[in-house]
């Protein structure tokens, strides 16, 4: 049986008596914090129900309000979520142990998405060569740190596995990020399309990518990837080359 969100308004909702506040920084005592909106909760549904993943890593932990909601609806066997920032999250915490997930969910704070060395050690120890079935980058929204731990989990998900970028097309839409690292840089947008171009030359390696508002869902391939060693942009043609090459050099408006 599907488990079913209780929207009381478009910003708070319930699941099986775990409160939460859609795009809300802080939700206050009693309710998780989860910096989504509706619309991009009722995508995480959807895709859920359609990938049923049994093992998944989250990038990004902000108020630890999408970890425990993954937990809770895909029930999944082995959930590692990873936070740049160092403070943990008490609000998850309590989630985790008065569900007792302790066994089930990981989180790691003070871990850079980019340093490939230490995500890939986790995954390594936390999955012990088991495939992933769903990545999500929920993280930095930057295009070199994105690249860094897609090139570093994209040969742990299994053939047909999920790996989705959040927030992709910001630098086209009506706002920008309020963070001076958003301005002046190559948006991640064009990470989005190249991976597009990938999957027009070599779809043994990126079978399709899916472009949405707000999610870019990459499916991979039949292809054996070497996790040592793996960049996707070794599998653009020369044409998808020079046309990365050209979006390289466009910039986010300051």
């Amino acid at each position: 049986m599907e488990r079913r969100l209780v929207w009381t308004d478009d910003e708070n909702f319930t699941l099986d008596g775990v409160a939460y506040a859609a795009l809300a920084r802080n939700a206050g005592p009693g309710r998780l914090s989860i910096f989504k909106g509706r619309p991009a909760i009722e995508q995480y549904q959807s895709l859920l129900r359609l990938t049923n993943p049994r093992t998944i890593v989250e990038l990004g932990i902000f108020g630890g309000g999408s970890t425990a909601l993954l937990a809770q609806l895909a029930s999944p066997t082995k959930l590692v979520a990873l936070e740049i920032h160092e403070a943990r999250v008490g609000a998850l915490d309590a989630f985790i142990a008065d569900h007792g997930l302790g066994s089930v969910v990981s989180a790691y704070y003070g871990v850079d998405q980019a340093d490939t060395e230490r995500v890939s050690g986790i995954v390594q120890h936390e999955f012990d060569g088991a495939a992933l079935d769903l990545v999500i980058d929920d993280a930095s929204h930057l295009i070199d740190e994105t690249r860094a731990s897609f090139n570093t989990l994209f040969p742990h998900l299994r053939p047909g596995g999920s790996y989705v970028i959040e927030d992709w097309s910001w630098p086209h839409r009506s706002y920008v990020f309020p963070n001076p690292s958003y301005r002046a840089v190559t948006p991640v947008s064009a990470f989005a399309l190249e991976l597009a171009l990938v999957a027009a030359c070599a779809d043994d390696v990126v079978a399709d990518v899916t472009l949405q508002r707000g999610l870019a869902i990459v499916h991979r391939g039949p292809a054996a990837l070497d996790s040592a060693d793996f960049d996707v942009a070794s599998s653009l043609d020369p044409v998808g080359a020079e046309m990365v090459a050209a979006l390289a050099a466009t910039r986010t408006p300051g």
